[in-house]
């Protein structure tokens, strides 16, 4: 997460090769935002999360982009760690 959260804040930080069809067509929310930020309480990673497009029309995009909706696998209550 710490090396890709910058870069999908900001793609144009992008130091390497645009090495994915359709580069222009991302970043979506990715769900690894949103799974890291509420496992280990990073409210930058939410935020950013919130921010991104929501969905996509590129069927390429949707190929490639597993969870579209993150949010029905998290649960309103907490968890807890013990069986």
């Amino acid at each position: 997460m710490d090396f890709m959260v910058p870069y999908i804040a900001d793609k144009k930080s992008w130091l390497y090769a645009h090495d994915v069809m359709y580069f222009d067509q991302w970043p979506v929310r990715q769900p690894s935002l949103l799974f890291g930020g509420l496992a280990i309480a990073q409210p930058d990673y939410l935020k950013l999360w919130r921010s991104l497009k929501a969905d996509s029309t590129v069927p390429e995009v949707i190929r490639n982009w597993f969870i579209r909706q993150p949010v029905l696998w998290v649960s309103s209550q907490p968890q807890s760690t013990q069986p």
